[in-house]
């Protein structure tokens, strides 16, 4: 039985900025995330997994301390210049982490990446 996967993420998503540093909520101001443009006919499969999943949860197999919003610890906003959000291409929770763009992407192409530091640095 699937259930619609706006209700599922409204649910997930509920108090989302509590999983940020203090600094950050701050940062943050007013920003929520788009659910109003999650297509209502989109399901998500019983049980289906989401991951990485909030912080203080745990979901098998995924790496210790790894949340949705762990980007964001241990840097402090006043030393970022852009902050870029976008959809983690996870093929299993074990490969759940911010950085698998870096990990893969970025490494075996920085060339594809030039744009955004570009962008960054203007």
């Amino acid at each position: 039985m699937a259930v619609s996967l706006k209700r599922a993420l409204m649910e997930i998503l509920t108090d989302w900025p509590d999983d940020l540093p203090p600094e950050w909520r701050d940062a943050g101001g007013e920003v929520e995330p788009g659910l109003g443009n999650v297509d209502p006919q989109l399901e998500l499969a019983f049980r289906e997994p989401v991951f990485p999943v909030r912080r203080g949860r745990n979901f098998p197999g995924m790496p210790a301390g790894a949340h949705t919003l762990r980007a964001f610890e241990g840097i402090p906003p006043h030393h970022v210049r852009c902050v870029i959000l976008g959809q983690d291409p996870c093929p299993a929770p074990d490969f759940a982490t911010e950085a698998i763009l870096a990990q893969d992407a970025m490494l075996m192409n920085p060339a594809r990446f030039a744009p955004v530091v570009a962008m960054a640095r203007a």
